[in-house]
């Protein structure tokens, strides 16, 4: 897999962890069906941490940390460690999608002078 797949597929995940945290808040997911869906969303990431680089680590560590609020802590639903973990994952998916997004918007237009 090439890097821009990965960190793409990366973005992904963090898109849908977000999601998951916004439903648990929103009550419609037990703190048990929120765990299996993240756990899944890391077993998902795993594979891809290689690939995706170092941008690719903040979604890795951030859905780690999503895990440890549902496992560990068992947070509430408008615990301030979610709207943190949330707002850490709403920052590695921005840097993901300012990376991919200067590679789809850059300027293509080469001179070679020899």
């Amino acid at each position: 897999m090439d890097t821009i797949e990965a960190r793409t597929r990366m973005l992904e995940l963090a898109e849908r962890a977000a999601k998951v945290i916004r439903d648990f808040q929103a009550g419609e997911y037990a703190p048990v069906a929120a765990q299996q869906s993240v756990r899944g969303l890391i077993q998902e990431a795993r594979p891809l941490i290689g690939d995706a680089g170092y941008p690719g680590e903040g979604v890795w560590t951030s859905l780690r940390h999503v895990e440890v609020g549902f496992t560990a802590y068992e947070e509430a639903p408008e615990s301030p460690y979610l709207a943190d973990v949330l707002e850490e994952l709403r920052t590695a998916a921005h840097t993901l999608d300012v990376l991919l997004g200067l590679r789809i918007s850059r300027d293509v237009d080469f001179r070679i002078v020899g």
